[in-house]
């Protein structure tokens, strides 16, 4: 039964009061709470992404108005309440603890397959809150995690000193990469010792491609000149204890200063993100980080030859979906993120030497 015309004005001063005026086109007789909901449910359907539902209700209606929240028609639905000064991060924690729940039912009694990648915690009472979530899922369903640390990987898996190992490059492989980028025209006719000063160097790369590539190209740009070669295989930065690779550490202090800018750009955005590369000259330019030597240059040639070189050198790779697009592997994206510190707002360590807001 509706409300009648007494309710509706006492509700409508109660809510004037509290600095809100009401304006509602329904009739107190010819709409009930139900044929309400019903309407909601239509606006989200035709119009808004939000709608707002002003309106005072009681215990018993809020209920009514979940149950017809649940409705079939949209693939998950959610139910926040907020508090007259709520916090955000609160809000999006309650709102996270109903996903789980649905995560939940979705895989209960499922044989499930799940990969995360790129693992670098050795938390274990994370890793165990995270693990509970899926543990009802059917048997033999399985959780694949990738990682780069061999404690990160003894700490997660559910038998003990049981993982698996990816191969790495033999030492002839590794050789033969190194000298595809080092020596791109003949191989054979290049100098003996520059030959055995890159062997050196490639034993210091762990048989690892990115790094081989990637210091193969700076090589590259040296031709013959022993001296720089030398000066690259015998650098403090091979004993670094940083978690960035030394090879790609010595191939981004040898890039050009201005390009040098440009990548550290990069750390702005996040892992994985793909780019095209217009949309990164236009953003260079807009920085202004393109300098002109001459009134004839043009901006967008600049930066075009600026994006080359980083392909050329391995710091930006062709993105596997095609389409023209680009990408940072990961282990070249933590190097961004390295040199770029005070570049970047990092929100849980916000200082006054941070020059630009990240783009999430």
């Amino acid at each position: 039964m509706g409300d009648s015309p007494g309710t509706i004005n006492i509700v409508k001063e109660k809510l004037r009061h509290k600095g809100m005026d009401v304006v509602r086109s329904l009739h107190p007789f010819k709409k009930t709470r139900e044929a309400e909901m019903s309407e909601i449910i239509q606006k989200l359907e035709s119009i808004a992404s939000e709608l707002s539902h002003l309106g005072l209700a009681s215990t018993a209606e809020l209920a009514a108005i979940k149950e017809k929240f649940d409705t079939p028609k949209f693939d998950v639905n959610v139910w926040a309440c907020l508090s007259d000064e709520f916090k955000v991060v609160d809000v999006i924690k309650s709102i996270l603890e109903f996903i789980t729940k649905q995560l939940k039912k979705e895989i209960k009694d499922k044989k499930f397959l799940l990969i995360l990648d790129d693992l670098w915690s050795e938390d274990c009472k994370k890793w165990d809150d995270l693990r509970t979530s899926f543990l009802v899922g059917k048997s033999r369903s399985r959780i694949i995690v990738t990682t780069r640390s061999k404690d990160v990987a003894e700490t997660i898996t559910s038998v003990r000193g049981v993982f698996h190992l990816l191969d790495v490059m033999s030492e002839n492989e590794s050789g033969s990469l190194f000298e595809s980028v080092a020596f791109p025209d003949d191989s054979e006719s290049a100098s003996p010792i520059l030959k055995e000063i890159g062997q050196e160097i490639v034993k210091k790369c762990n048989c690892l491609p990115l790094a081989i590539k990637m210091i193969g190209g700076l090589l590259l740009k040296y031709r013959n000149d022993e001296m720089k070669w030398k000066s690259v295989l015998e650098s403090t930065v091979w004993t670094s204890t940083a978690k960035i690779l030394p090879s790609l550490w010595l191939s981004y202090y040898h890039l050009p200063q201005h390009i040098q800018q440009c990548f550290a750009y990069f750390s702005l955005f996040p892992k994985d993100y793909e780019f095209q590369m217009e949309e990164m000259m236009m953003l260079w330019v807009a920085e202004g980080f393109i300098e002109r030597t001459s009134e004839s240059e043009q901006h967008e040639d600049l930066a075009r030859g600026y994006f080359n070189h980083l392909v050329l050198n391995f710091f930006i790779q062709e993105s596997s979906s095609g389409g023209s697009r680009f990408a940072l592997h990961d282990l070249v994206h933590d190097l961004a993120e390295y040199v770029s510190r005070g570049l970047c707002v990092d929100w849980a360590d916000m200082n006054l030497q941070s020059l630009h807001l990240s783009y999430v």
